[in-house]
């Protein structure tokens, strides 16, 4: 009985205005940096398990623009499926073309939000002027990988 009242307690915390409020400040006191710290910070953010805050980190890595491209390509190949999926949405609604092989190697994922994220990833790319990137992406893959 009493583990409850503490898991309860936990998620009225978690949810709390405060803890909210506080997580939206940090975020935009990263944005506002500027600086590498702060960008690799923000890039940080997508790892945490707060679906919250990493929905406040890709929308400040968007007003970032491609600036934060080359930060988020090492997240497409590595850390959890959250990870993966948050920026192949970024890099996808940057439009920035150096993520196409990257996002194509994610569409066979063992995730399958990981790999949808991808497939909408790529369509927004594609959307944002990175068709050619991505067909000169496809064509350099083997025969078979290609489906």
């Amino acid at each position: 009985m009493a583990d409850d009242r503490l898991g309860a307690g936990r998620v009225l915390d978690a949810m709390s205005t405060r803890g909210l409020a506080g997580k939206r400040d940090y975020v935009r006191s990263l944005e506002q940096r500027r600086d590498d710290d702060g960008l690799a910070l923000l890039v940080e953010c997508l790892c945490d398990e707060s679906w919250y805050l990493r929905e406040l980190a890709e929308q400040a890595l968007l007003r970032l623009g491609d600036r934060a491209g080359e930060a988020l390509l090492p997240l497409l190949e590595q850390g959890l499926w959250f990870s993966r999926a948050s920026s192949a949405r970024v890099l996808g609604r940057l439009g920035y073309a150096p993520a196409a092989a990257g996002m194509l190697r994610l569409l066979d994922d063992a995730n399958a939000t990981v790999a949808q994220a991808a497939g909408a990833a790529l369509c927004e790319l594609a959307h944002r002027g990175g068709s050619a990137r991505i067909a000169w992406e496809l064509h350099r893959l083997p025969p078979e990988q290609r489906h």
